[in-house]
């Protein structure tokens, strides 16, 4: 009897990627049900789960995970997780891996169409049209599409809605948050503070290790960063550019220079943004 296409190399490889660097995860398009061994599906779900809710995740969180939901022996325990880090790849490559998954994944799907409307076929009923339908790709609502909307109104009624969070948790349910995979035009007028908002957002995201690519068309990078810094450390930029400031003395602007305590805050906070992913 032939094997079912599957690539066991692949499934490892994205997996011990995902384990050694979750950030990898908002790009690969992949479910549970695409990895061919039943422990991969229980460690893509874990994986999922916990890129939801922490944003972020290692090897020792998804055992802990595992073993509080009882699937930690399912998947080998830790033995096998400490196996899968040396599947461990660049997130270049687990695109690649990940391509591969999916791929054997549709063709068992392929598969598994015409299984099913083989046995039918031997029993007399006719499934020409609906086999060629789910191989051109218009599935019943039964479609892994609709399983995936109806899973994300499920999180998202636990508050784990898929987008991209921000420092403000009100303002993300009342517009349904910035979502991944979508161009978001954030504009207002001049000096509004649009671009304090973002060094505050860029932060915010850094803080807690989620990778961003700041691209200014009108800053200079530096500015960008500097005005990250003077948002992370509380203090104000523009007087350690300037050198100092003025001060009212006896009714009269008096100049006062930047302190070593003022440049090294700045530094200290320049020093600390510079290391986001």
């Amino acid at each position: 009897m032939l094997e079912l296409p599957q690539s066991l190399k692949a499934e490892r490889s994205v997996l011990g990627s995902a384990l050694f660097d979750s950030s990898v995860m908002d790009g690969l398009d992949l479910v549970a049900s695409d990895f061919f061994l039943k422990k991969h599906q229980v460690l893509w779900e874990a994986y999922e789960h916990l890129n939801s809710t922490k944003r972020f995740f290692d090897p020792i969180m998804v055992g802990e995970y595992l073993n509080n939901e009882g699937k930690l022996n399912e998947i080998g325990g830790y033995d096998y997780l400490t196996e899968l880090q040396d599947y461990t790849l660049v997130p270049s490559y687990s695109q690649h891996y990940a391509s591969e998954v999916k791929q054997k994944s549709e063709l068992r799907q392929e598969i598994d169409v015409l299984q099913k409307a083989l046995n039918l076929a031997y029993e007399g009923e006719s499934q020409s049209d609906e086999v060629i339908g789910q191989l051109m790709g218009r599935k019943p609502l039964e479609s892994k599409c609709v399983a995936n909307i109806h899973t994300d109104w499920e999180q998202a009624r636990l508050g784990m809605v898929n987008s991209i969070p921000t420092p403000y948790p009100e303002m993300d349910k009342r517009t349904g948050g910035i979502r991944k995979k979508m161009v978001t035009i954030f504009t207002g007028r001049s000096k509004s503070g649009k671009s304090m908002f973002l060094s505050h957002w860029y932060n915010y995201l850094g803080k807690q290790g989620i990778p961003i690519l700041a691209v200014p068309l009108e800053d200079k990078y530096e500015i960008t960063i500097k005005r990250m810094a003077s948002n992370h450390g509380n203090y104000e930029g523009g007087v350690l550019d300037a050198g100092g400031r003025y001060i009212n003395y006896n009714g009269k602007p008096k100049w006062t220079v930047a302190t070593d305590q003022e440049i090294a805050k700045g530094r200290q906070a320049l020093e600390e943004v510079s290391k986001y992913p």
